[in-house]
């Protein structure tokens, strides 16, 4: 998605686009958007005519790209004596996105993650005023 984005915006030849991030785990779609640094990098190339390599430190990756939404879980587990798992129910919620009205359903993992003949799961979102100038704030 950045990529075309960045395309669109800046109308480089795709094939003279070059991006690699080796060591990005843990990203939790981060990439998914353009953020303002990524924009500094193209219109720095474009204006020194070379390329640009852009690299953030890992607590400029937590504070510069977004962030997780918050969520509250709630997780009931019924076990045998032996540990066999015979239900499972998990309730969450979680913030929408900024942008839109995305939201994690966190509590899908549970039905396909683990071998439970009862699963129930539910998930429900909020909206959260969020301060603009500091996301921060709440």
């Amino acid at each position: 998605m950045t990529v075309a984005a960045v395309v669109a915006a800046y109308a480089p030849r795709p094939d003279r686009l070059g991006r690699a991030a080796p060591f990005v785990g843990g990203g939790f779609g981060a990439g998914l958007r353009v953020w303002p640094h990524v924009v500094l990098a193209v219109l720095a190339a474009r204006e020194v005519r070379r390329p640009v390599k852009l690299v953030l430190t890992r607590p400029e990756m937590i504070t510069s790209v977004g962030h997780r939404p918050d969520s509250v879980q709630r997780i009931k587990i019924g076990a045998t004596r032996a540990g066999d798992l015979v239900a499972i129910e998990h309730h969450g919620t979680s913030s929408a996105a900024m942008e839109d009205a995305d939201y994690e359903p966190v509590s899908h993992g549970s039905a396909v993650s683990y071998a439970c003949p009862n699963v129930l799961t539910r998930d429900r979102h909020r909206h959260r005023h969020v301060h603009r100038d500091d996301p921060t704030r709440r």
